[in-house]
This record gives C-alpha cells, sequence and structure tokens, in this order.
C-alpha cells in the first residue's frame, strides 16, 4: 500500500513541472519513482522493527522491577511458586499483563510457572526473561536461595538499559547531521533545477 500510494507522486510531479516547461526527463522520472517505492515498500518493516525494539526495552525494564519484587517475595518466605504469580498481579501494564497470562498459560498445561515464562523470553526475543527462569528453576528444584541472584539480575539489566539508552542518544545526535545535509543537498537542486532542465530540454 505505502509503495502503491508513494510511486505515483513523482510522476505528477513531473507533470505539474511540465505545465512550466520544466519537467524533468523520463528516465529521472521513473527512477525516482521506483526508488519512491521502495521506500515506501521497506517503510512498514522499519517501523514495525523500531516498535518491537522499544516493546523489548520496555519488558526489560518492567523484568528488572519484577526481579526485585520477586526477590522481596522470597526474602518475606514466599514459595518459589507465590513469589513468581504474586508480583506479577501488581503490575497494570502491558508487561505484567503479559508475564500473568504466561504463567496462566502454564498453569493450565500442568507445567510450572518459569516453563511459561521460558515460553515468553523466546517468543518475545528477551533473553533475559528466560535467564531469569533458570535463577528461579534452580530454587524450585533446589531449594537454593535466589535472593542475590535475583538482584543482581535486576542489576544487570538496569545497567544494559543505561547503556543502550547513551548509546542511542548519540546516535541520534549522529543522524542529526544527515537531514541537515540532505536540506541543503535540496535547497541546491531546487535552486539549479530549472536551468538543468532548460538545458535538458533545449
Amino acid at each position: 500500500m505505502f509503495a502503491a500510494i508513494g510511486a505515483p507522486w513523482v510522476p505528477l510531479l513531473a507533470v505539474v513541472l511540465a505545465f512550466g516547461d520544466v519537467a524533468p526527463p523520463v528516465i529521472l522520472t521513473g527512477a525516482l519513482s521506483l526508488a519512491t517505492a521502495v521506500v515506501g515498500w521497506m517503510l512498514p518493516a522499519a517501523s514495525l522493527k523500531s516498535k518491537v525494539a522499544c516493546a523489548r526495552t520496555e519488558l526489560r525494564g518492567a523484568l528488572a522491577c519484577y526481579c526485585r519484587l520477586v526477590a522481596l517475595g522470597r526474602v518475606g518466605d514466599r514459595g518459589p511458586v507465590e513469589a513468581l504469580r504474586y508480583p506479577a498481579s501488581l503490575g497494570a501494564g502491558w508487561t505484567f499483563r503479559r508475564i500473568r497470562e504466561a504463567m496462566d498459560e502454564a498453569a493450565l498445561l500442568g507445567d510450572m510457572p518459569w516453563d511459561g515464562l521460558q515460553r515468553l523470553g523466546i517468543a518475545t526475543g528477551v533473553r533475559e526473561l528466560s535467564d531469569l527462569t533458570h535463577v528461579v528453576a534452580s530454587a524450585g528444584h533446589d531449594g537454593a536461595s535466589i535472593v542475590t541472584s535475583l538482584r543482581a539480575k535486576a542489576d544487570s539489566i538496569e545497567q544494559q538499559l543505561a547503556a543502550d539508552r547513551k548509546t542511542g542518544a548519540a546516535m541520534r545526535s549522529d543522524r542529526m547531521d544527515l537531514p541537515l545535509a540532505l536540506l541543503g543537498l535540496a535547497f541546491v537542486v531546487f535552486l539549479a533545477f530549472p536551468g538543468v532542465a532548460t538545458m535538458l530540454t533545449t
């Protein structure tokens, strides 16, 4: 749809310019129309990848909070299953809802809650969620203390998120140079186009 909408704009612009006797060559019009169609074709996938990356970042941030809540539950002598399920009921956002749904699905299948979290980690591509399930499963099977491990996992996630934010800020600052360069190039093309088109037509 984006490709079909984007492709006709260049020919339409060429038709408008033709009324002023400054129509671009047909080859240039076709090339620009094809390029616009390609950009339109790739735009939805790029937008979706950006939304997925933002959703994963949000899920990782919620997971850091969730790890601390599970650790508090274990300090309060909650069992591994209860320590996992109760904190998930406290959050109202979509991230905690996905965690609750994963554990509810595991309960319906007769699995342990960390099995549901494992599947959620695989489905969302959030590796930290799969790491959490290994930590909690070790407590469920061996009775090991996981409070320190959970807090360390939360610290690790938060440090990684902070590093990613700094990297993203630096990349966005670098990208600011590209629009300015394109704006300057477009201004030069705008000034030079009538003369160049006149030379090509004569």
